[in-house]
């Protein structure tokens, strides 16, 4: 393979901007414009300064992100949720059996239940400590 020179690699750039421009006011495309106008007059490279011609990849991309935060939303209110009525049963629990202070308890099993694996080991192990 023969690589153009920087000579060759100019001229054949500046007949695609012409070309580009040429078939865009035609009302084609070849996939080449990227240029856009500024507000305040020149021009900008579209996507690099300024913002994409493509409109309805920019909505795209903005209802994904939506949709994203609605689901970790929803996953966080439900992880607090079930945290909540590990609490309490461990309160009710505790309450039941004996356990001094089992408001403490329960309040300490819904906190420390945010730490998967982590957390319910350690409610074993502290609620293990008042039977000894």
């Amino acid at each position: 393979m023969v690589l153009p020179s920087r000579r060759e690699a100019a001229s054949h750039n500046s007949a695609v901007r012409k070309n580009s421009t040429r078939d865009r006011t035609a009302g084609k495309s070849n996939g080449t414009e990227r240029w856009a106008a500024h507000p305040e007059g020149g021009s900008y490279a579209a996507g690099v300064v300024g913002p994409p011609l493509n409109w309805q990849w920019t909505r795209d991309v903005y209802d994904h992100c939506r949709k994203i935060e609605t689901d970790i939303s929803f996953y966080l209110v439900m992880v607090t949720a079930i945290n909540i009525a590990i609490g309490f049963v461990v309160m009710a629990t505790t309450a039941v059996l004996g356990i001094p202070d089992p408001l403490l308890w329960g309040t300490l099993a819904a906190v420390l239940s945010f730490a998967p694996y982590v957390g319910e080991f350690a409610i074993v192990i502290l609620l293990s400590l008042p039977a000894l």
